[in-house]
């Protein structure tokens, strides 16, 4: 095990939303860890995904960009069961009033770099665990 995971445990859920490929290693470090993982790449879908699931968090990862972030998590907020859960966007490219936007609504943002991404799976789940 990682050892990254403390306060998690298996009957846990965590919901990726983007790009599935992408994702993999991510997706494996936490299934490795025992947390039931789904990866969904449109935006309702995952949204209605969520108020079924009610994940522990949500992970945005490389999304796709036709789709409006803020859009979902805007609605993501307005749910009362849903308005402290915990969200990461992790993208190549995040700026401007999309990432106030984000951030007001207490999305946690990373950018993407030259990082393996085993290394990047476990430090965007640390940064989870420390939020």
């Amino acid at each position: 095990m990682y050892g990254i995971l403390e306060d998690m445990n298996s009957s846990e859920k965590a919901l990726i939303v983007g790009n599935p490929i992408g994702s993999r290693t991510l997706k494996k470090v936490l299934e490795h860890e025992g947390i039931v993982v789904s990866v969904i790449e449109n935006f309702q879908e995952a949204l209605e995904q969520t108020k079924v699931e009610m994940p522990r968090v949500i992970l945005f990862y490389v999304p796709k960009y036709w789709e409006r972030v803020e859009d979902f998590v805007t609605e993501v907020r307005k749910i009362p069961e849903l308005e402290n859960l915990k969200m990461v966007y992790i993208g190549d490219r995040i700026e401007g009033e999309e990432m106030r936007i984000l951030q007001a609504y207490g999305v946690k943002t990373l950018t993407l770099g030259p990082v393996p991404p085993e290394e990047m799976a476990q430090f965007i789940v640390k940064l989870v665990n420390e939020y």
